[in-house]
């Protein structure tokens, strides 16, 4: 508790105002208490959802099912969802074609607080993506598609990132001897000022070899 006191988080037994419960997940002790601890500070803060705004949440868990296909448990933590509504889970997107509750019984609606279980996805989102309803499902669509564009920028760039740096050690150990390059430019000029950069470069155990040079315009 100390190293949370030097942080500002001071617990109650030391005047503060943070309620602090030590539990063990192995055996179980002290998780009632932390429970109900939870309970009073939402009580006592007002901590509530409001179940009139487009639902979102969070996915607990997902799957593959071979009969329903993408399966997705979802906790929701605002707003009122619905069977039919078009949402955006993580990159994925679809409607909602069945929502059954964690006792299996089907639902047409669940407010906050509520963990579902859903199909009609058009992929199977991870754990942790967050979820949120839109007013159609082309809107829906849209954005899922902006989202799985970025994230496969990010990939190619760690991928570029990870490709230079494997050159990086094959240079290094001597392993690769000629790299080809190609430039592109708008105009002969930039091509050249290039060229001429590569061509100064100072690398150990490395030259640069010109074989050819064009260039092309496009009009």
């Amino acid at each position: 508790m100390s190293e949370l006191a030097n942080e500002g988080v001071m617990p109650e037994e030391w005047g503060g105002e943070t309620i602090f419960n030590m539990i063990s997940a192995r055996s179980g002790e002290g998780v009632d208490d932390l429970l109900e601890s939870l309970l009073l500070v939402a009580d006592m803060q007002e901590l509530k959802a409001n179940p009139n705004v487009s639902a979102s949440g969070t996915v607990v868990e997902a799957k593959l099912d071979k009969g329903r296909g993408p399966v997705a448990t979802l906790l929701i933590q605002q707003g009122t969802l619905h069977s039919g509504d078009s949402l955006v889970v993580g990159s994925s997107f679809g409607r909602i074609r069945k929502m059954t509750s964690d006792k299996g019984m089907e639902l047409k609606s669940a407010g906050p607080s509520t963990p579902v279980e859903i199909i009609g996805l058009n992929e199977v989102p991870k754990a942790g993506d967050v979820f949120m309803v839109y007013d159609s499902y082309k809107k829906a669509a849209e954005i899922a598609q902006r989202r799985a564009n970025k994230q496969l920028e990010l990939e190619r760039s760690q991928t570029s990132a990870r490709s230079l740096e494997d050159m990086a050690r094959m240079i290094s150990e001597g392993d690769m001897q000629e790299i080809n390059i190609l430039i592109k430019s708008d105009v002969q000029g930039s091509a050249e000022a290039m060229k001429a950069s590569i061509e100064k470069l100072n690398v150990d155990n490395v030259k640069s070899q010109r074989d050819s040079f064009d260039c092309w315009y496009n009009h």
